[in-house]
């Protein structure tokens, strides 16, 4: 992806002040803070397709170097080292976009860097997908660094009842954010993302979802009702 010149983005995030634990070497854990932590809304272009379009970029400030996420891809880069109060503080911003309908310049493909998500199908039929879409799709990898391909591997949105790719439907995809605030809740009342994100439901999915097992499906469909009624049924 070919970033255009300085000037032409659209800083529309704050700036967080965030502890950075990284990797393990010899059973030593070494901790950095960064400087700063943003995410930025970037004019661009796909060198494969010339897609001209905006792609959403995290970069992390660590002083002697920046740490970039989703500018050429969707690799996690360190994002999977971050504690889960700096990433809730991302996924936050991330939720600013809600409603955003601008063409992400990347086109709809198959995205995997494990060997399991190398069976992620069906092969979509949507090729374009909006800047609201890529923030929830950049949440998934977020919350779920490892695996994500068994609840998400293409930017498709999808209504489960009546399994109709949504990605030209803004309307639905901007009402699909409401989910991922309940979780985001949630995750911060207990402290804990994983155990908080179910974002695979009855009304709202990823096209991929429905390769997972029934009984994948429909436990995460209960999580997310109990979450439901828990904390937003007062």
């Amino acid at each position: 992806m070919k970033l255009f010149s300085q000037g032409v983005y659209a800083v529309l995030s704050g700036l967080f002040l965030l502890g950075f634990p990284a990797k393990a070497i010899a059973q030593d854990t070494i901790k950095a803070i960064p400087k700063r932590i943003r995410v930025e809304k970037v004019a661009c272009k796909d060198e494969h397709t010339n897609r001209q379009g905006c792609k959403l970029v995290i970069s992390i400030d660590m002083g002697d170097t920046v740490l970039y996420y989703g500018r050429d891809s969707y690799f996690q880069g360190g994002i999977p080292f971050i504690s889960d109060s700096a990433r809730m503080a991302i996924i936050e911003q991330l939720l600013c976009f809600r409603g955003d309908t601008t063409t992400c310049c990347f086109p709809v493909r198959k995205f995997y860097y494990e060997s399991i998500e190398r069976i992620c199908h069906p092969k979509a039929k949507s090729t374009t997908y909006s800047t609201q879409i890529d923030a929830l799709f950049m949440i998934n990898r977020i919350v779920y660094p490892e695996g994500v391909s068994l609840c998400s591997c293409q930017p498709v949105v999808m209504n489960p009842k009546t399994g109709k790719e949504m990605n030209n439907q803004h309307a639905f995809v901007a009402a699909y954010f409401d989910v991922y605030e309940r979780c985001l809740k949630l995750a911060r009342e207990t402290g804990s993302l994983k155990n908080s994100f179910a974002f695979n439901t009855d009304q709202y999915a990823w096209l991929d979802a429905q390769t997972v097992p029934d009984e994948v499906r429909e436990r995460a469909n209960k999580e997310n009702e109990r979450i439901r009624k828990k904390h937003y049924q007062q």
